[in-house]
């Protein structure tokens, strides 16, 4: 689960997936222990669906809101990347990993070899 969807519910909300998550994550181990498991490649992601969700009840405690946006912070966010792409522009680290090289002098691009120059 996205961690943004996360932030947006109330922290009755979050108890009631964190009861779910924990119930799913059991369920899991059971069905390990007798080998019926289904789909064993969930199992990780449940454990880190269920950090996430007591990570963020433990900020509210704390009175931290790092993953809360605003509408609007969300959405400038959106349209900035879209008016990014509809550019054309490069990438902030491609233009920079070009530099980079120009900045060292190299004529090829970085990973192709150089015939073996005489000392």
């Amino acid at each position: 689960m996205k961690i943004d969807k996360l932030a947006e519910m109330s922290a009755e909300e979050l108890r009631h997936e964190e009861e779910r998550l924990a119930e799913q994550l059991f369920r899991f181990r059971f069905q390990i222990q007798t080998g019926n498991v289904e789909n064993p490649s969930r199992l990780p992601q449940t454990r880190r669906d269920l950090a996430r969700v007591k990570t963020i009840l433990r900020e509210r405690e704390l009175g931290i809101e790092r993953h809360r946006r605003s509408a609007a912070d969300a959405e400038a966010a959106r349209t900035a990347g879209e008016s990014r792409r509809a550019s054309g522009s490069r990438s902030s680290r491609a233009s920079e990993l070009k530099g980079a090289s120009q900045l060292r002098g190299d004529s090829q691009p970085r990973g192709e070899s150089r015939p073996n120059e005489e000392k």
